[in-house]
């Protein structure tokens, strides 16, 4: 593999692992905002709209691969590159030789990420939602 996935660039390396994104991954962003835009939510809504469908997306999903790439190095295990795509991302590892109980370690790790990752964003929404908790599907 190589880090040579197809229609994909590098970004950068972070924490010893190279960061490759696909290159339709800014028409994410690029929609969220044109969608906020028709819609009418005015500069504030497309703003949000960027601000969640670029960076804090981009974000979230490192740190769930690096969960996985953390485990994995533990494991003894090296990682060879993150792919940032539209459907999320993979970590690419070298796992030649993993038993049942490494690969079940290494899966795991990325999902646990999100656990403290929920206790941010409900406080987050707790100090922009006027102290209220509650999420409906009200309009």
């Amino acid at each position: 593999r190589g880090g040579g996935m197809p229609m994909s660039v590098p970004l950068c390396s972070l924490f010893r692992v190279p960061i490759r994104v696909h290159v339709l991954l800014p028409a994410v962003c690029v929609v969220a905002a044109i969608t906020a835009g028709l819609r009418g939510y005015g500069f504030w809504g497309v703003l949000f709209a960027v601000l969640v469908n670029g960076p804090l997306l981009l974000a979230t999903v490192w740190v769930h691969e690096m969960g996985h790439v953390t485990a994995a190095r533990r494991c003894g295990f090296v990682p060879e590159y993150i792919l940032l795509w539209p459907l999320g991302g993979l970590a690419y590892i070298s796992k030649a030789g993993i038993t049942p109980r490494e690969q079940i370690c290494v899966s795991v790790s990325g999902p646990l990420t999100h656990l403290p990752m929920i206790g941010l964003w409900m406080g987050l929404l707790f100090v922009f939602n006027g102290g209220k908790g509650n999420i409906t599907l009200d309009g």
